[in-house]
């Protein structure tokens, strides 16, 4: 359930605005805004069917969420370079594996010269 909002000592409410509203602003789907409010992470009142969203709340997460995109990008950057390395590392040892294996099969499937102990008889 959504967060109570507090009365702000001056007795002056915030300036409320709706989802769709919300939505403009922030750049995220009403429908996720939404699940954010009833997860708690937004604070917001309900009437009827509409939430309502006081317009610094939106305005925070919008930059809370904006400040750790970099760092995700970061962290999927790493995560990414990591399986591209096990990726390159599997190939390598398939190929290598591979090479070795045909040249064993080099070596058995020569022809056996004799040599002259052998054919002295």
């Amino acid at each position: 359930m959504a967060r109570k909002l507090k009365i702000m000592k001056d007795h002056s409410f915030p300036q409320f605005i709706s989802l769709r509203q919300a939505s403009k602003i922030s750049g995220y789907h009403p429908d996720y805004l939404s699940q954010l409010i009833r997860k708690g992470k937004i604070r917001a009142i309900r009437i009827g069917r509409n939430w309502f969203v006081p317009e610094q709340e939106i305005k925070n997460f919008s930059s809370d969420k904006a400040s750790y995109f970099p760092y995700l990008l970061l962290k999927l950057g790493l995560l990414f370079a990591l399986i591209l390395a096990v990726a390159i590392l599997v190939i390598s040892i398939f190929i290598f594996r591979e090479i070795s294996i045909k040249k064993e099969n080099i070596f058995i499937n020569q022809p056996q010269i004799p040599t002259t102990e052998e054919n002295s008889y």
